[in-house]
């Protein structure tokens, strides 16, 4: 009889390397991640070209900020799965931080041929047409984005087909789509929902001829950030561009109240005052403007105008 009939059973190759890939990844979720390295290396000396291992090498390299070697990783596991979409996206992942936008947008575009419905792929891919800002590259964006928001609708899509639209010029279309984005803002991260993105936002909608949604975003902007000074003078001038004199004056004077006039915040109520017919208050506001910046010409010019206006030149 032999000696080892009655021992434990033989595995294949197969059999230990699914075990050690096994092992790996519980070793990742114990928060062991050397240990888990040399269980994924075992496993690729029994099987150079597996494709788990080879992916679980590349996500510690790229959580241990070794993009060069999670690079090659990834692009072992595409060259041994070319046909594989998340290897692509994961090589693709790869190179877009290491600022290689162009491969990054091969492998994008090579995974979503292979599958078409991914969002977080067309999102990469439009990200990248989108960072070029040519006309016809946007335009590719807004097209990618489109299809990502088909697919997944959040809150960073929906900003992006704001934006697109105002990079276009077609303050039309961002309107059109600026309340999908507002009702997604609760619970968006914090590249969307920050008080700068805000602001930014909102800045960018006032510039293009639409008050009423940067008031929006700015009056958020100016309720996590009191004391920024342009965000409120961009908040009163979006209420004054909509004739809405006195939320205008309200957040310029709630400035004034916690001591923080500037001369742009005395400025800008100069003008809410001569937008509303009260050029009477209108010139004090731009007087107290240039005595806090006596630098300003453009403060002089408009006091003076403010002057002509009120048929008072023995004032000057």
């Amino acid at each position: 009889m032999n000696a080892f009939a009655a021992g434990a059973p033989q595995t294949g190759p197969a059999e230990r390397v699914a075990a050690l890939i096994q092992e790996g990844v519980t070793e990742m979720e114990r928060g062991a991640p050397q240990d888990a390295k040399r269980s994924f290396e075992r496993a690729l000396r029994i099987d150079p070209k597996n494709v788990p291992a080879l992916t679980y090498l590349g996500i510690l390299a790229d959580r241990q900020g070794n993009l060069p070697e999670a690079e090659r990783r990834f692009a072992a596991a595409v060259a041994a799965a070319p046909s594989s979409p998340e290897a692509r996206n994961n090589l693709g992942a790869a190179l877009l931080k290491l600022e290689q936008k162009r491969r990054a947008a091969v492998e994008f575009s090579a995974s979503l041929r292979l599958n078409p419905k991914q969002p977080g792929a067309l999102v990469n891919l439009a990200q990248i047409h989108f960072g070029d800002g040519s006309p016809d590259e946007l335009r590719a964006a807004q097209a990618l984005f489109e299809r990502a928001w088909a697919l997944a609708p959040d809150a960073e899509i929906a900003r992006a087909l704001v934006v697109i639209p105002l990079r276009l010029q077609d303050p039309a279309e961002a309107a059109r789509k600026f309340p999908k984005y507002f009702e997604l803002l609760n619970g968006a991260p914090q590249s969307t929902a920050s008080p700068r993105a805000r602001s930014e936002l909102g800045a960018a909608l006032l510039e293009a001829g639409l008050p009423k949604e940067a008031a929006q975003e700015l009056q958020a902007a100016v309720d996590a950030e009191p004391d920024d000074t342009n965000q409120v003078v961009l908040l009163a001038r979006a209420y004054r561009e909509q004739k809405d004199f006195s939320a205008a004056e309200k957040a310029l004077r709630s400035k004034i109240a916690r001591r923080r006039e500037t001369a742009a915040i005395d400025a800008e109520l100069a003008e809410v005052y001569d937008a509303s017919g009260r050029v009477e208050d209108a010139i004090p506001a731009m007087r107290r403007a240039i005595q806090l910046n006596h630098a300003s010409q453009a403060y002089r010019f408009r006091y003076a105008m403010l002057l002509i206006d009120a048929r008072a030149p023995e004032a000057a």
